[in-house]
């Protein structure tokens, strides 16, 4: 190593000091009034070195300390070690080393100390690999002047103080983005978990059969309680910043299913508005998909309510096709068109900014706060597409979107089930009593909401108050699964369950925990998974949603001995043989025809007796469809002759038909609970 101390220059001696004295952070050794400003030389030669101690001698400011070090080891130990303010990579011609490769060694991107690159040959590829490789400037070695020197060591200084200060800017808003993303996590709790014992408490009422002024006061409450939901979900996903801070949760999903449900809502509307409406799935897209259906769901429920909102004569039509095909993966695009009132041209690029609407007296006459298509192209973007829009005003629009989903892999073979591996697949512990379901809730109400559900879903229920009381219970029973809340006094859901992980260790059984969570953010989840949570229900939920879950991991329903008692009412080979013998798959369709088909009779039945022909004809043909979806031959046939007798005007036979209808689904409803694991909540009593 060799070290010369270089003197200041006669303007400094004079006292002739001006803003070119360097006092740089990372050498502050003090030298008389001011810093010792430290240049370390990694490489060279003696050439290299007595014509920089000439150059540095030129310059102006502090004296200037040069530190040469010539093996090429040495010199990395010596940058990283931060005691010099700049480094000149030059060659290590005694080792074979260049100053390019001292600098790819050295990681100069990520040093403390500015390094400046000496090119010897002034070769345009060796400079721009320099300075890709973090480089902070480059200089001729055979070039080198006292102004050149300078101006170079204060650009590379500058910069660097200038890099730690948006390093800091960055640091503090990371800072307050993590601090808001949390504030607006307890926010989505504390509302969300009241919603969940409101609108929970609200079903709880209306599956006592309660009828005529006081169900339909319900009702409204009902809607009213799930605008501010969605209203306030909006808001929350709103302040995530985009797509990239929305959670994803990918499963097998059935989007047939899933489309289905999400044209209930947009059919009932319709037919009150006198709107026609219809659903097209081309021939060639898939019945069973690989991605997040909530997050579909939701745009496909936006876009259609949208649809339904600015549309008041005309028809709705939601298409499906597929655009593209590999082994693993699918594009599919959707179009949802409407005949109503229209976007102007000049506004269709601002319509997927948030808190942006086409009028603002649109929200006096139509609702909404304006983030909800913002919302909708986050989620078309996190599901692998784009969205894009065509309308003409005063005659309708039509939203296009794209997402990306993946297919079964590998592929499953006749009579074979779809593979699923993680968490999720993890045996059980065999329970003494099947069904037993711990549930850890501080709010009284939503202990009360969960008890009801999951009582009706055949489970028997323990309910606790904290995570202390969970542990505790978990010392003298054993339970099939745990419904968690995250934020709880005493001990929380989070380290409730990493307690639980830590108990169980390597026993060979692993409870299934599902978190009661009110947040949508991507980085709760994340947490969740991380303290050895197996699934999450997010506040406030359906019964559907909740007992599917818990049936998912209580391995209650599925394998062949759930079909057995099926057999008598469905004739179930061809319909396993389209779903690739996916049996989760078929009494997950089977529990929500039991479910649904007692409110199309309902219905059916009210539009008969109002006279409400097209009407009855459409529902009894869904019921018909829905029938024949998973094998009910027998009611299939019973609703054909319903429209049968309905489309020639005899309503007295068409209502004999439709009980005839009722008692096959009675007959079948035993059975079927019992095979799906009780999912089935709703009665068909006075259809």
């Amino acid at each position: 190593m060799h070290v010369n101390y270089i003197r200041p220059t006669l303007a400094e001696a004079t006292g002739d000091q001006d803003s070119s004295c360097f006092a740089s952070p990372w050498g502050q050794e003090p030298a008389g009034n001011g810093y010792l400003f430290r240049v370390l030389l990694a490489g060279g030669n003696d050439e290299l070195r007595a014509l920089l101690e000439t150059t540095l001698s030129g310059m102006r400011g502090a004296p200037i300390e040069l530190v040469q070090v010539s093996d090429i080891d040495s010199a990395l130990d010596f940058l990283h070690a931060g005691t010099a303010d700049v480094c000149l990579a030059g060659g290590f011609p005694g080792e074979g080393h260049s100053g390019l490769d001292f600098i790819l060694r050295a990681g100069a991107a990520s040093c403390s100390t500015p390094v400046v690159f000496l090119s010897e040959d002034q070769c345009r590829e060796s400079v721009a690999e320099a300075m890709q490789a973090g480089a902070a400037d480059f200089l001729a070695a055979d070039e080198l002047s006292p102004s050149l020197l300078e101006r170079s060591f204060r650009y590379v200084i500058d910069r660097r103080h200038l890099q730690e200060e948006i390093g800091m800017l960055l640091s503090a808003a990371g800072e307050a983005a993590a601090a808001k993303t949390e504030f607006m996590s307890n926010i989505s709790h504390e509302v969300r978990t009241p919603l969940n014992a409101v609108i929970g408490m609200i079903d709880l009422i209306l599956d006592d059969g309660l009828g005529g002024k006081q169900r339909e006061n319900l009702m409204l409450a009902r809607s009213a309680a799930t605008s501010l939901l969605k209203m306030m979900v909006n808001l929350i996903e709103c302040s995530s910043g985009g797509a990239g801070n929305l959670s994803i949760d990918n499963r097998y999903f059935d989007l047939r299913q899933l489309l289905d449900n999400a044209a209930v809502p947009v059919r009932i509307a319709t037919n009150r508005k006198g709107v026609g409406f219809s659903v097209r799935i081309a021939p060639d897209v898939p019945f069973q998909l690989y991605g997040d259906p909530e997050r579909l769901s939701q745009i496909v429920t936006h876009l259609l309510g949208n649809a339904v909102k600015f549309t008041e004569s005309g028809a709705i039509s939601l298409e499906v096709t597929a655009e593209s095909v590999k082994d693993t993966e699918i594009a599919l695009r959707y179009t949802i068109s409407d005949t109503g009132i229209g976007i102007p041209r000049r506004r269709l690029a601002e319509i997927f900014e948030n808190f942006t609407q086409v009028d603002g007296s649109s929200s006096r006459r139509y609702g909404g706060i304006g983030v909800g298509l913002g919302i909708v192209r986050s989620l078309v973007t996190l599901l692998g597409g784009k969205i894009w829009v065509e309308s003409d005003p005063g005659k309708g629009t039509t939203f296009h979107f794209t997402t990306r989903f993946g297919l079964p892999h590998p592929k499953p073979g006749r009579g074979a089930a779809v593979e699923v591996t993680g968490p999720a697949a993890v045996a059980s512990r065999p329970s003494p009593a099947a069904g037993r379901i711990l549930v850890a809730d501080d709010s009284a109400l939503n202990r009360i909401v969960l008890e009801e559900a999951l009582k009706k879903g055949g489970f028997h229920v323990t309910a606790v108050e904290d995570g202390k009381q969970v542990l505790e219970a978990l010392e003298t029973e054993t339970y099939d699964l745990l419904l968690l809340d995250l934020q709880m006094p005493v001990m929380d859901g989070y380290e409730t369950a990493t307690a639980i992980r830590a108990r169980e260790g390597d026993a060979g059984f692993r409870m299934p925990i599902v978190a009661l969570t009110g947040s949508e953010y991507r980085q709760d989840r994340e947490r969740c998974m991380r303290a050895g949570m197996d699934a999450y229900i997010t506040k406030p939920f359906c019964d559907k949603d909740l007992l599917d879950t818990v049936s998912r991991y209580t391995s209650r329903a599925g394998g062949p001995a759930a079909l057995e008692r099926l057999r008598k009412h469905l004739d179930m080979d061809p319909v396993l043989e389209s779903l690739s013998g996916n049996i989760d798959l078929f009494l997950e369709l089977v529990a929500y025809f039991i479910r649904e088909a007692p409110l199309l009779i309902q219905e059916a039945k009210k539009a008969l007796t109002e006279g409400d022909e097209h009407c009855t004809d459409q529902t009894i043909h869904k019921l018909k469809g829905m029938a024949a979806t998973i094998g009910a031959s027998a009611i299939a046939d019973e609703a054909f002759r319903v429209q049968l007798a309905v489309r020639r005007g005899d309503t007295g036979f068409a209502l004999t038909s439709l009980e005839g209808v009722r008692l096959l689904l009675d007959t079948m409803r035993p059975d079927a609970q019992a095979s799906t694991g009780g999912k089935e909540t709703i009665t068909s009593k006075g259809a």
